[in-house]
């Protein structure tokens, strides 16, 4: 899942009906492995699926859903703001919610962030 979720963190344009078929495959590798795996949980499923229905919120919730959601690395949250629906127009937004950001990330202590894949928040 965690590829999963480094390649759609990657893609620069898509429409609302795209990140609803992302969502839907998520859906479907998660029934798949399920029938080869019995796990209660396939791991960072959610992960991917909470970051693409991230790409729904309105403009103004995004600060609010990086705030609530430390188990993205940076990296991702970046990537859902420069990627984010009309954000291509709106530089001067874009660049100060790419600022917040950083600054929310560098006021949490590492413990915060436990879900991380590896030690960098970048």
């Amino acid at each position: 899942m965690d590829c999963l979720l480094e390649a759609y963190s990657q893609v620069k344009k898509c429409s609302a009906n795209g990140r609803a078929l992302m969502s839907l495959d998520v859906q479907m590798i998660r029934t798949g492995l399920r029938e080869i795996v019995p796990l209660p949980s396939i791991p960072n499923c959610q992960l991917v699926d909470n970051f693409i229905k991230a790409h729904f919120l309105v403009e103004e919730e995004i600060l609010d859903w990086v705030r609530n959601h430390p188990e993205y690395k940076l990296k991702y949250v970046h990537a859902l703001i420069n990627n984010f629906p009309g954000m291509e127009k709106k530089k001067k937004t874009k660049t100060e919610l790419l600022n917040k950001a950083t600054e929310i990330f560098a006021s949490r202590s590492p413990q915060s962030t436990p879900f991380q894949n590896n030690s960098t928040n970048q």
